[in-house]
């Protein structure tokens, strides 16, 4: 069954065959019908991508706000998109996330399993920086050789929410969003799902290891990890990793200090 509800020209308007969502523009003074239409059929995709992949159902209603000024945000139903990014797919798979699992827990959590979602299944179109491994690499291979840059142990991020609204967010971003991938990599989806309901308070024992553990994995894997956007990108030929006098060490030595110690 189709249910139409319009309200007004602008506001409130919800057409759906699965699930209750609403696409208020008040705020933006209204968007063209055939634009609404279309944000409620991805949104009404994405819904299906995010209780598929974590086996849930979804029965309230989603509403999508549409602005033209700040950040977007969003929060358990609640979904901020911006009216110049509604062709962005990755943006809205990101929010709906958020939207249909909820803000819970830390910023590391909520990011992280928004930004592995919406990069999972939006293979065509990528982050912002579509080389967000290789920057990532660049910024870690800066630390060891003590220029400034600082990637922080995933222990830190998990409790550090303001490093995800200033200026490491970039980088917070693509930390969380990769540590999730390298646990549905190495551990598979059950346990990721696993991870995500309970947060971090259950994740050592999940995995059967220590959090700092993990984060060596996660650091090794990363850096055999192939580009993601290979061909499109000259990878950097980066040169061997070790201390400052290129004997010994190790890329996963790398500490909260910038690998000074």
């Amino acid at each position: 069954m189709v249910v139409v509800l319009f309200l007004q020209s602008c506001g409130y308007f919800t057409t759906s065959r699965k699930y209750h969502i609403v696409i208020d523009d008040s705020i933006v003074g209204g968007i063209p019908v055939w634009k609404k239409y279309a944000l409620i059929k991805k949104i009404e995709k994405d819904i299906d991508i995010v209780t598929q992949y974590f086996g849930i159902t979804y029965t309230d209603t989603l509403t999508a706000y549409i602005f033209d000024n700040g950040r977007m945000e969003a929060s358990r139903n609640r979904i901020y998109l911006h009216v110049g990014y509604l062709n962005n797919t990755h943006t809205i798979l990101h929010e709906v996330t958020h939207g249909i699992l909820g803000v819970k827990g830390s910023c590391f959590e909520c990011e992280g399993v928004a930004v592995f979602v919406s990069d999972k299944f939006n293979p065509g179109q990528k982050l912002v920086y579509p080389d967000y491994v290789n920057r990532l690499k660049d910024q870690y291979f800066d630390a060891i050789n003590n220029r400034g840059a600082t990637i922080y142990p995933i222990r830190y991020l998990m409790v550090n929410d303001s490093l995800f609204r200033y200026e490491q967010a970039l980088y917070a971003y693509m930390q969380a969003g990769l540590f999730y991938q390298f646990l549905e990599a190495r551990f598979g989806r059950d346990k990721l799902i696993e991870y995500d309901k309970h947060g971090v308070c259950r994740i050592e024992a999940i995995y059967g290891m220590s959090i700092d553990s993990l984060d060596t994995l996660w650091r090794d894997w990363l850096w055999t990890k192939d580009e993601i956007n290979s061909g499109s990108i000259k990878v950097k030929k980066y040169p061997p990793l070790g201390d400052k006098s290129g004997k010994g060490g190790s890329f996963l030595d790398l500490t909260s200090d910038g690998g000074k110690k």
